[in-house]
Formats: C-alpha cells, structure tokens, sequence
C-alpha cells in the first residue's frame, strides 16, 4: 500500500475510535472549546461526521490508486509483453506449475528440485492470502466498520 492509503486508514481509524470510544465512555462533550469558541455537542458530532465523511473519501482515491497500480504491477510479473520488471523472473513464475509437472522424474536431484519449486509454488500462495487480507480486509474493510460505527454514534 502506498504511503497515502496508510496515512488516509491510520487518520480514519483514529478519528473514528476516538468517537467510538468517547461514546463509550460516556464523555461529557456539551461543554467543548475549540479555538476559544464554545462548540455544542450537535455541532460537534455534526462536524466530526463531515471530517469522517471527507478522511473516508480520500481514504478510498488512495485505496482504488493502489488497487489499479498492484493489478498492473501484478501484470507485469506474470506477462512479459505488459511490462519488463524482469523477463527471467516473470517466466519463471508463469512457468512455475508447469515446471513443477514437468520435472525429469530420473534425474537425481529431482527430490530436491521438486522440494524447492513445491516450497516456493506454497509461499507464493500463503503471501497471496496474506496481500488479499492486508489490501481488502485491514486497509478497507476495517476503516469501513469502524467509520460505520462512529457515524452511527455521531448520526443520533
């Protein structure tokens, strides 16, 4: 995730838990100042909706902008003619199954071979699940709840 996306969740998780739990610990928020002007608690609550409102907004440009740059980074890997990150590593990876089918079963380091394409072929899928839970879960889904739950604190 680029530094944008991080910054935009962290400010939006912050905000958003800050409402969460000033409504949860019942904080008196009737009487707060801000810039030595007395700022009623509708008020407040209505101007942390729009700031909540705008962080979600920029948090999701960010967000889309690393979807389309990851899908076209991702590209590049796995099609040579999309992109030249690294012709060899590209091909060896779109290979990388058909490789693990295609081994000389008498050659004698088949074993070890086979054990090493298997181990990357394993973590290639693990690291796969790990970026699909980083982009989709902690980096959208997780702002998301939380900035639904402030917003139903804040909305009443």
């Amino acid at each position: 995730m680029s530094r944008g996306t991080i910054a935009s969740a962290r400010a939006l998780l912050i905000l958003s838990i800050s409402v969460i739990l000033t409504a949860k610990l019942e904080v008196d928020t009737s009487s707060v100042e801000f810039l030595g002007i007395s700022v009623k608690s509708n008020q407040l609550n209505e101007g942390l909706l729009y700031v909540l409102l705008f962080l979600f907004a920029s948090h999701v440009i960010n967000w889309i902008g690393d979807i389309i740059s990851l899908r076209k980074f991702n590209e590049s890997l796995y099609d040579k003619d999309k992109g030249k990150l690294s012709d060899d590593g590209a091909d060896r990876i779109t290979h990388l199954d058909w490789t693990l089918d295609n081994l000389n079963k008498e050659d004698p380091n088949y074993e070890n071979v086979y054990n090493e394409l298997r181990a990357l072929s394993d973590s290639q899928k693990w690291y796969k699940s790990y970026a699909g839970f980083y982009v989709f879960v902690w980096h959208f889904l997780v702002p998301f709840i939380a900035l639904t739950w402030a917003g139903c604190i804040l909305w009443q």
